[in-house]
């Protein structure tokens, strides 16, 4: 048993160090990541921790700042960088790990703890989140520790895990808002109904004292938000929860377009999600089924209050969600821990557990395997990073022009200094004209309502944007076999 356990740690630490040293090895890929890394930059180059922007001057609404203060903080401290922008998802995803490990070491067991441990990092949607720039990471950690925080709280005469599970709850709200009390609430009400605990959550739950103290952690910032940028509260609530909850294709999105996707996706996402344990959970499913059918319903009904209280933990994201058409595969992140842990009870009854560290591998040996997969080159595809990086090795203070729209990377890799005009004729219509500009097209044809010829001569590109140096000084005849022109239109 003790060997049995060791090697389970020693799992847990390979794949933390896979993912560690892959943080700085690739660029901050579009939209999400380079989107919410300028945020977090521009937050930290302005001083301005209360209003986030993706734009100097542009309130960027659609989140709160918990994430993006990490960021912040993290760029402050280390430098602007990948590594800087994703330290702060592998730390929330290593706290995650800590509080699964020491929940499910009090509740169930010391190998059950180091199974739990490995399931929550080697799935999909765990190993990524645990160093990607989103805001997923940071409300993990909050709905992790409140639903820990609160099993404690009923199942103990210590009143700070209370005030824990108020905290958390609080944190949560500033990192994702009113969804991750809807994450850890719902399941939680539910959990007491079938138990009957209202008593008990009465009895030890310092409710009056612990709304205060959500209220003071959470509401501050909300309110200083609205004051410094009228309208932001009523976007926030009812366009990025309510009606992005209930229509599909919700046209009011300021900064991306709705992932509508049709209603009950997010269980085929869950299964992707927890790769490879959800193909092993529904195995071990379907051969209960198949073993025992009467006693498998049997030993559904007979459940003990743990177990009901992980279930519903784990499958209340994909329940919510079933309802709702505009979703991400990382709406089912919340549920990962409570899987995690079922998984490891699961196990532990396996007559050979440490067979099944070998599915755990899959995904940090394919990280390894990268390079010579051409993941890495996927994810080069995905950013402006070599585009920017070539563009500057030739012309370090050429100004950079994309025409109609700038992807965030660009934004990012830049540090912001990018234009972006509407077409070609605006660089001489301007109030400020630019005589010389390196113009970034997506696609190698250019159109203008101008019937003006441009010199423009391509010095870089990418799989789907070319860069074009332009010089309204230069002499129209010289060097013409190297230039192009653009199509007139």
């Amino acid at each position: 048993m003790r060997r049995r356990y060791h090697w389970w740690l020693g799992a847990i630490l390979f794949v933390l160090v896979v993912r560690a040293v892959s943080l700085p090895t690739y660029p901050l890929t579009d939209t999400t990541e380079a989107r919410y890394g300028e945020v977090a930059r521009v937050m930290a180059v302005s001083g301005n921790w209360i209003t986030p922007q993706l734009v100097p001057g542009e309130p960027f609404w659609a989140k709160p700042p918990l994430s993006f203060w990490q960021g912040s903080i993290s760029i402050t401290l280390f430098g602007v960088s990948e590594l800087s922008l994703r330290l702060p998802a592998f730390v929330n995803m290593l706290l995650v790990m800590l509080s699964v490990y020491g929940f499910t070491l009090r509740v169930v067991g010391r190998e059950q703890a180091a199974i739990s441990t490995f399931v929550l990092a080697t799935t999909v949607v765990g190993f990524v989140t645990a160093g990607s720039v989103m805001t997923d990471s940071a409300m993990l950690i909050s709905t992790t520790l409140a639903m820990v925080s609160f099993w404690f709280a009923m199942t103990s005469d210590q009143q700070r895990w209370g005030y824990f599970f108020f905290i958390a709850l609080a944190l949560g709200f500033l990192a994702k808002g009113p969804v991750a009390l809807v994450m850890s609430g719902v399941p939680l009400v539910l959990w007491i109904l079938v138990e009957r605990q209202w008593a008990t959550v009465v009895k030890r739950l310092p409710i009056v004292e612990g709304t205060a103290v959500f209220a003071l952690i959470a509401f501050p910032w909300f309110l200083l938000a609205e004051i410094r940028t009228p309208g932001f509260l009523e976007y926030f609530f009812i366009g990025e929860h309510l009606q992005r909850y209930l229509d599909s294709g919700w046209k009011g999105d300021l900064y991306g377009t709705a992932h509508e996707e049709p209603r009950g996706t997010i269980w085929l996402f869950a299964v992707t999600a927890f790769f490879p344990w959800s193909i092993i959970i529904v195995g071990w499913i379907l051969r209960q089924v198949v073993k025992m059918p009467l006693g498998f319903v049997s030993s559904v009904r007979s459940l003990s209050s743990l177990t009901r209280y992980l279930l519903l933990w784990c499958l209340w994201p994909m329940i919510f969600f079933s309802f709702a058409g505009n979703i991400l595969p990382s709406y089912v992140l919340s549920g990962l821990p409570a899987l995690a842990i079922l998984v490891a009870m699961a196990c532990h009854q396996s007559v050979k557990p440490l067979w099944l560290i070998l599915p755990g591998l899959i995904i940090p040996v394919i990280v390894c395997l990268a390079s010579p997969l051409g993941l890495l080159n996927t994810l080069n595809e995905r950013s402006q990073s070599a585009l920017i990086t070539d563009i500057r090795q030739q012309y370090p203070d050429t100004p950079i022009v994309y025409l109609r729209k700038v992807p965030h990377s660009a934004r990012f890799y830049t540090q912001g200094n990018v234009m972006v005009i509407p077409d070609l004729q605006r660089l001489r219509s301007s109030s400020a004209p630019l005589n010389r500009a390196v113009i970034v097209s997506k696609g190698s044809t250019l159109s203008t309502p101008n019937k003006a010829p441009y010199l423009l001569t391509l010095i870089a590109q990418d799989t789907k944007h070319f860069a074009y140096y332009y010089d309204d000084t230069a002499d129209m005849t010289v060097n013409a076999p190297q230039t192009i022109r653009p199509e007139l239109q």
